[in-house]
């Protein structure tokens, strides 16, 4: 089955992949062609690497997926990115998207966080025209599926036109994303998100560390969950 979710709308693909697991669960097997690593590891327990028509590897799914991410986004590493030249992006040429910069709280640049720590995103922008927008950064897992999109617009009123360079800085005070590596989309749209000034699509990446409880390492499976929020519980 080649890239079965490039067509058709969402409940096409959701049936396209429940008959595809349906069948393998039966004793058939499936050969599933896509650049869509979400659903790879979803649908599949092995996988063929392919490049240029030649095998580079054969293994399990999370062993593969991973060297092809490491491969597909090895630019994606630093804590300050131009960006006036990134590809791949989508966008209307009404506003650019300069630099990318990841910083702590005091200001020093960094990829590394700790899970519960807070975070500080820097972007440098430039608007040809006057007009209205909203800025945002989108982060993904290292399989590019969408997991966090943090926006100005949730806090920014509207009316506000911005002409020039901008520079835009959004904080995070804890940070609850389970331990891994994720990828960094930024993006300007119009205020009302229907259109797509500038995204900057997996530009940079950061990687949360597990957290110290009381002296004990937290283990946190990503196959578990995205997120981690602290709960009280009764037991009687």
């Amino acid at each position: 089955v080649d890239e079965v979710l490039a067509v058709g709308d969402a409940a096409f693909q959701k049936k396209s992949l429940g008959k595809m697991g349906d069948v393998a669960k039966h004793g058939r097997t499936v050969i599933f062609v896509s650049h869509n690593m979400h659903a790879i590891q979803q649908l599949t327990q092995k996988c063929l690497y392919l490049e240029g028509g030649h095998v580079l590897d054969f293994h399990l799914t999370s062993k593969i997926v991973s060297k092809y991410l490491e491969t597909t986004h090895r630019e994606a590493k630093s804590s300050a990115v131009d960006l006036t030249h990134w590809q791949p992006r989508l966008g209307n040429n009404q506003a650019q998207l300069l630099k990318l910069e990841i910083l702590d709280l005091q200001d020093r640049p960094t990829t590394t966080l700790p899970m519960f720590g807070a975070v500080k995103f820097r972007l440098r922008c430039n608007f040809p025209k006057k007009r209205d927008a909203s800025f945002g950064i989108l982060i993904h897992t290292a399989a590019e599926e969408p997991l966090l999109d943090l926006r100005n617009s949730d806090t920014t009123p509207p009316g506000h036109e911005y002409y020039g360079d901008v520079m835009v800085e959004a904080t995070v005070s804890t940070l609850k994303m389970y331990p891994g590596e994720y990828l960094l989309s930024p993006w300007i749209a119009d205020y009302s998100s229907r259109q797509n000034l500038d995204y900057v699509q997996y530009c940079s990446r950061i990687t949360i560390l597990p957290p110290l409880f009381e002296d004990r390492l937290l283990r946190l499976d990503p196959a578990w969950g995205k997120f981690y929020e602290k709960s009280a519980w009764l037991i009687s």
